[in-house]
């Protein structure tokens, strides 16, 4: 880890080192140390500053180190024009930060381009239990239009590929033309999954074919043996047969008795129909509601303290009303537009690089 996100300062490493020789060659006087504590965040009365420097500066290392604020001193200090001299204060600053968050609590997550998670608290427990070997198997999504259930994907697909897994995302409204039927399904998932495909028979009543279909799946999932997570987006009849939204809740229960191990995890997402009353009860549902302005906060208290800074309430809400540009929060809300327009701010805030987590 970056010497600059640990909690206790490593003296006894090249980069910790490297960087007290640095500070107290810049900073040999107290009047001078006693600007970049400020600028840091940190208060001067905690120090002697009557004593020798060479004392001084282990301490406020120390201290900036248990108070997260290192990052923030030495970002501080490069801004010193006489900071040049010192490749260590700019090299330790390119290091990106790295949050000791676990990824179930992520807030801003992305390999490649960056997203916002607001709240969201019981969906991250449900993910944390599906992801247990011995846990559920079905994950619901309910909830009004616009708060966020296909948004969801974007979570769970980034957690589930840090452990190694990747999820297949079957989108039923991108579906044009008429309903799919359960061979279509099928044929989708075996599309991503790079499988061979059973076709129908010819002139195969849709109820045999999502039976048939079924047994198929079951057997190449048997036979895989590996984790496999689909995520059904929007699995209803304005876009599936009757059959196929059967087929699909049959697949939920395969998944919810382990039928093929326990590999298989399903996430229903805007699905408000029952499956069958057998597995009803261990069914995780989560109704997914509106954000609020207090999530809006949450989200930027949380980033900044994974980036180890801090920042006052006063500050969180001058950010919060950059976000909604001094309007009120509208309803729904619009997750895309805000989850990138928080992303850009909490980057230019808290100097964050584009691969950061946390």
């Amino acid at each position: 880890m970056n010497i600059l996100d640990q909690r206790v300062f490593p003296f006894g490493d090249d980069d910790g080192r490297e960087l007290l020789a640095g500070l107290l060659s810049l900073y040999w006087r107290a009047d001078g140390a006693v600007v970049v504590v400020q600028g840091a965040g940190l208060d001067p009365a905690d120090y002697a500053w009557a004593a020798s420097m060479a004392d001084t500066w282990p301490r406020i290392l120390e201290r900036a180190a248990t108070k997260g604020r290192l990052r923030a001193l030495v970002t501080y200090v490069e801004s010193d024009p006489n900071s040049a001299a010192f490749p260590v204060f700019g090299r330790l600053l390119r290091i990106p930060p790295q949050s000791t968050t676990d990824a179930f609590s992520l807030s801003l997550f992305g390999r490649t381009g960056s997203r916002a998670l607001f709240d969201r608290a019981t969906l991250r427990a449900h993910l944390k239990e599906l992801t247990r070997e011995e846990g559920g198997g079905v994950l619901i999504l309910t909830g009004d239009d616009g708060c966020g259930k296909s948004y969801s994907w974007y979570f769970i697909s980034h957690v589930l590929q840090g452990l190694g897994v990747s999820p297949v995302l079957v989108d039923c409204e991108r579906w044009a033309g008429t309903p799919a039927t359960p061979a279509d399904v099928m044929r989708d998932i075996c599309y991503q999954l790079d499988w061979p495909m059973r076709d129908p028979v010819v002139d195969e009543p849709e109820d045999t074919q999502a039976r048939v279909q079924l047994a198929w799946f079951k057997g190449r999932v048997r036979a895989q043996g590996d984790g496999l997570w689909i995520f059904f987006d929007r699995p209803r009849e304005k876009h599936l047969t009757p059959a196929a939204v059967s087929f699909v809740k049959e697949i939920a229960v395969v998944a919810e008795r382990h039928e093929v191990g326990a590999g298989l995890r399903v996430v229903l997402a805007d699905f408000h129909g029952p499956l069958r009353p057998e597995v009803e009860p261990s069914v995780l549902r989560e109704p997914i509601a509106p954000i609020e302005t207090c999530h809006l906060r949450a989200f930027f208290e949380r980033v900044s303290a994974a980036a180890g800074q801090s920042v006052d309430e006063e500050a969180v809400t001058l950010l919060v009303e950059e976000l909604l540009e001094h309007r009120p929060l509208p309803s729904p809300p619009p997750l895309g537009q805000l989850s990138s327009y928080a992303v850009k701010i909490a980057r230019e805030t808290f100097g964050l690089p584009e691969g950061f987590n946390g």
